[in-house]
């Protein structure tokens, strides 16, 4: 094997070791809460849409089914963090839109996210993190046509298509 292939293999074990660290610390600290990476990363969406988004949108972009995601919209609708409205374009289709009680869950779950973010991150330098994020960028424009967006794969400030959702 040449060194690049060994270099590659580190390189994609070790992102899929860190993704499951961080779904997993997260998940940890989001349990209180009542929410895990996915619920989180659902409201985020949500959050963002502001005017609420389909149902087989909201799939798509926190890349799940829209079968699973019926489930995920029931447990979120039980608090009334969420809650499913008819559309005003096509009475077959549901707007799951955010609560009041789901932007201030997700304000509250963000210093978690926050905190958790800082300390995985407190190993890195400025500009490490910085190639880190150029580098991941670079991964997901080449790709993001063959691949549904991953929930929870980073931090959660920006869009899908940057390496920083939760």
């Amino acid at each position: 094997m040449s060194t690049t292939r060994d270099r590659n293999d580190v390189f994609g074990q070790l992102l899929a070791d860190v993704s499951r660290l961080w779904r997993h610390r997260l998940n940890v600290e989001l349990k209180p809460y009542g929410l895990n990476c996915t619920l989180r990363s659902l409201l985020q969406e949500l959050n963002d849409a502001q005017e609420g988004l389909m149902q087989r949108e909201l799939a798509q972009r926190i890349g799940i089914e829209s079968a699973t995601l019926v489930g995920l919209v029931d447990t979120l609708s039980k608090p009334g963090w969420v809650e499913r409205q008819v559309s005003t374009k096509d009475r077959r289709r549901k707007t799951v839109r955010l609560t009041r009680s789901g932007r201030q869950l997700l304000a509250r779950s963000e210093a978690v996210v926050s905190a958790l973010r800082h300390e995985m991150l407190a190993p890195t330098g400025g500009e490490d993190l910085e190639t880190c994020i150029r580098v991941f960028r670079a991964m997901l424009e080449q790709h993001a046509a063959a691949a549904a967006p991953c929930a929870c794969a980073a931090s959660s400030t920006s869009p899908p298509s940057s390496p920083s959702r939760p």
